[in-house]
């Protein structure tokens, strides 16, 4: 024998109904979902990163200067037990250079790398709305503006970024046979 609901019950059924018919309505539009962008300053601009394309962000993360074939390229970085070769953002943007930059996101490309830049403004989130193209004979590797409240950002395009990277190095030695 059942006891009677008691006085809670309406809400557990509510909140059952409301569980049930969640998937009963069409999931979000992709324009609906908000994108995470993590703000940098570089040389005081304001520029900005995608979430998804940065694995990690570090502080004042010792960074060992080596030479290298290019202008960009800082040296390397301990990063999660592995020498990641860093690279100069500010320089890679146009940009003087930066020998001594506070902050480090690693991108997990075909290759981990580290993108050095100067100051990290904070994390927000974006509708897809607020995207758009960067205007058209504008610098390298900046495909989209996010638009803030405050400001207009505009996007760090690092699959460009690495692709700049690769394509200057040179075409990859191939493995030597033993």
């Amino acid at each position: 024998m059942r006891d009677a609901p008691s006085p809670a019950s309406p809400t557990v059924f509510e909140l059952r109904r409301a569980f049930d018919a969640a998937f009963a309505d069409p999931p979000p539009s992709p324009r609906a979902i908000p994108e995470y962008v993590l703000a940098i300053g570089l040389a005081g601009d304001p520029y900005a990163l995608r979430l998804t394309e940065v694995a990690g962000l570090f502080k004042d993360r010792r960074v060992t200067l080596l030479p290298g074939p290019l202008p960009q390229f800082l040296g390397v970085a301990g990063i999660q037990g592995r020498l990641v070769p860093v690279y100069d953002l500010r320089r890679l943007l146009g940009y003087a250079p930066n020998t001594n930059p506070h902050w480090l996101a690693l991108i997990l490309a075909p290759e981990p790398l580290g993108l050095a830049f100067d100051s990290f403004e904070g994390q927000f989130t974006a509708p897809r709305e607020r995207f758009a193209a960067a205007p058209a004979g504008g610098p390298r590797h900046l495909s989209q503006v996010v638009r803030t409240a405050e400001i207009l950002r505009p996007i760090v395009d690092v699959t460009s970024v690495v692709e700049a990277i690769r394509s200057q190095a040179g075409p990859d030695e191939p493995a030597k046979e033993r």
